[in-house]
């Protein structure tokens, strides 16, 4: 899911660097940037970023704190909408720019 993920936002971006960028910040650089909200908002916000979803897959480790991540079918779906989202706006522009 992560390949198809980083394939749509890829075709969006059209460059390499950028999509590498990208995926990089989608996954690296947002949750830490959400560690920065108030911690109402932390609660609700991390448990649905790509990041936390696909953790959830895997199940809880020692750097999870319990009750902060979905259950691991809820992760997934919730994963695979995000690269799918990612692959239909990429085939929508893909559409637009190159036919």
């Amino acid at each position: 899911m992560l390949g198809l993920l980083a394939l749509g936002l890829g075709t969006l971006i059209r460059r390499t660097a950028g999509a590498v960028a990208a995926v990089v910040g989608l996954f690296l650089v947002l949750p830490v940037l959400v560690q920065g909200l108030p911690p109402a908002w932390q609660a609700a916000i991390t448990r649905y970023l790509p990041s936390a979803a696909g953790q959830a897959i895997i199940g809880r480790t020692k750097f999870t704190p319990p009750g902060h991540l979905l259950s691991p079918w809820t992760g997934f779906a919730l994963f695979c909408a995000y690269a799918a989202a990612a692959l239909t706006a990429a085939a929508v522009v893909l559409n637009r720019r190159d036919a």
